[in-house]
């Protein structure tokens, strides 16, 4: 989910103060002009190495699947048009 939003830009509509989630997922060239969005990427992949690797440490007995989150993030980011039912009913149409 977080992968998915991030396709979004984090934009609100300000005409008629919706998120962007009601819209649209932006093209991946947008994504990655959006300083915001690369930010955010950035900040996240860092977080989730940055848990994993703590859970090599010595005397740390449980460990989460941050293999999985990472998987899961990349997933959302690079699938979002796959479940975007939006697109596949205009598909579905023409």
């Amino acid at each position: 989910m977080m992968g998915a939003a991030a396709r979004f830009g984090f934009r609100i509509d300000r005409s008629s103060g919706k998120a962007a989630f009601a819209g649209a997922p932006l093209p991946m060239a947008a994504v990655f002009r959006s300083r915001g969005v690369v930010t955010f990427l950035v900040i996240w992949m860092v977080i989730n190495l940055a848990t994993g690797l703590v859970a090599f440490a010595p005397g740390i007995d449980s460990q989460i699947a941050w293999e999985a989150h990472i998987g899961g993030f990349v997933a959302g980011f690079f699938g979002l048009r796959a479940f975007d039912r939006r697109q596949q009913a205009d598909e579905f149409r023409a």
